[in-house]
């Protein structure tokens, strides 16, 4: 739709920046080991939710222009990425996005708290801009 080009493109344009400076964005010890701590919490099996969320932070990262990750960017992809790691059996239900919350909140209140006041409606409007309401 030509309404949307100009939006296209420059999201192409920020991808193709954020590819290019993908390994120079920091990611303190600190922060891998939370992402650690919330896969324990959550009772995830293996590792694949942790090195999702590890890159994927990363990239979101890349994406918003920024050089170092931090909670915000690690909670707002590990929303996406665990959710479906938590199940045991194949036709069991996945947990509901409160759950995960939860395990953020108890293990990371201030953060969190931060996250949800301001950190989630930062990423979305630095991603979607005017597109975003």
């Amino acid at each position: 739709c030509k309404v949307y080009e100009k939006y296209d493109s420059a999201l192409k344009e920020r991808i193709l920046l954020a590819r290019e400076r993908l390994y120079d964005i920091y990611i303190s010890d600190k922060l891998i080991e939370n992402i650690s701590l919330l896969s324990v919490e959550l009772g995830v099996d293996g590792h694949r939710g942790e090195i999702t969320t590890y890159n994927s932070a990363i990239a979101l990262t890349g994406l918003l222009g920024k050089e170092e990750v931090t909670m915000d960017e690690v909670f707002f992809v590990a929303e996406l990425s665990f959710p479906h790691r938590l199940r045991k059996h194949p036709l069991q239900d996945i947990p509901t996005k409160r759950k995960i919350l939860s395990v953020f909140e108890k293990l990371f209140p201030d953060e969190y708290a931060h996250f949800v006041n301001e950190g989630r409606e930062r990423i979305l409007r630095d991603i979607f801009g005017e597109l975003y309401l």
